[in-house]
């Protein structure tokens, strides 16, 4: 955080962040919260009365996240109390965009926020999840529309906020994942760092993707030469991440896991490695299987690249 005083600017170090998790009632805001959980059993939650605060850690950094309830009456009486969005680091707004009949009001609301924001002299970065866009529908005329109507629409209202855009389902985590990730890593100006040594790593393994995943499958560094192989990586990451905390939780270890695709799409491998005392997991395509030996051979300098930028990453 940056503020000024007399003319020069001091550096306050910031001790947590702060995300708001806004949007109408029905979104989905409290679903893909739980879907990033894993708490799969609680997708049809109740609807959220008031402000749910709860606190996570990223890399050990602490994370608060403000779930504000979408009904109309919770609406009011936030926009009427600055408190509720001072401070804010991050905003995720979602849109149900099945529902074009709301989208007015979405809007509407989120003009009224970013009014919020703006008499605030706040700028936090947003990230819009134009939700529910399931795999059933990804071709349906109706849903391509609505996207593109949000699209147009959410632009045009965000002015001169920096704001980028996903397609989300709890059908598909990695959609979950990629969009609360992308959010997180504009909190860090470490990330672009990370990415470029993930790049370097992936030329040492001639590798066509590298994904670089916590201990909560999000997502904190990647680096990809071609569409095809990230899409393989976006399928098969999550679930080896589950399999892999699962066996970790039940007192087994690990080294790597060796996934051979079908079709001649090449393999995947998972390792799991230690950087400051943190799990990640790390993910390579590639389409020879003697990738196994460069992994065991590039992996100790890999580690001592990324360790300080881990260590700093949200400093």
């Amino acid at each position: 955080m940056i503020w000024y005083k007399g003319g020069s600017i001091i550096a306050q170090k910031k001790t947590q962040f702060k995300i708001v998790f806004a949007g109408l009632d029905n979104s989905g805001k409290t679903s893909i919260l739980y879907a990033l959980e894993d708490k799969f059993s609680l997708l049809n939650p109740s609807p959220t009365m008031g402000i749910e605060r709860d606190t996570f850690e990223a890399l050990g950094f602490p994370i608060t996240r403000w779930d504000l309830g979408g009904q109309t009456k919770f609406r009011a009486t936030y926009l009427g109390n600055e408190r509720t969005f001072a401070d804010t680091d991050l905003m995720f707004f979602i849109l149900d965009i099945q529902d074009r009949s709301r989208f007015g009001d979405a809007g509407e609301y989120y003009e009224h926020i970013l009014g919020m924001f703006e008499k605030l002299n706040q700028d936090p970065p947003i990230i819009l999840c134009f939700h529910k866009a399931d795999p059933d529908l990804k071709e349906d005329d109706r849903i391509l529309s609505n996207i593109q109507v949000a699209k147009q629409v959410f632009r045009r209202k965000s002015r001169y906020f920096t704001v980028q855009m996903f397609e989300t389902t709890i059908f598909e985590k990695w959609s979950l994942i990629l969009a609360f990730s992308k959010g997180l890593l504009k909190l860090s100006p470490k990330s672009i760092i990370l990415d470029q040594q993930l790049q370097g790593f992936a030329e040492q393994l001639n590798s066509q993707t590298v994904l670089l995943l916590d201990e909560n499958a999000l997502l904190f560094g990647q680096y990809f030469q071609d569409k095809e192989s990230y899409e393989i990586c976006q399928i098969v990451s999550p679930h080896l991440a589950t399999m892999a905390d699962k066996v970790i939780k039940h007192g087994a270890t690990f080294d790597l896991f060796q996934v051979k695709m079908g079709g001649g799409a090449g393999w995947v491998f998972f390792r799991d490695i230690s950087i400051e005392d943190k799990r990640f997991y790390l993910i390579a395509h590639n389409t020879k299987a003697d990738n196994i030996r460069l992994i065991d051979e590039n992996l100790p300098q890999f580690e001592q690249k990324v360790t300080n930028t881990i260590k700093s990453f949200f400093i």
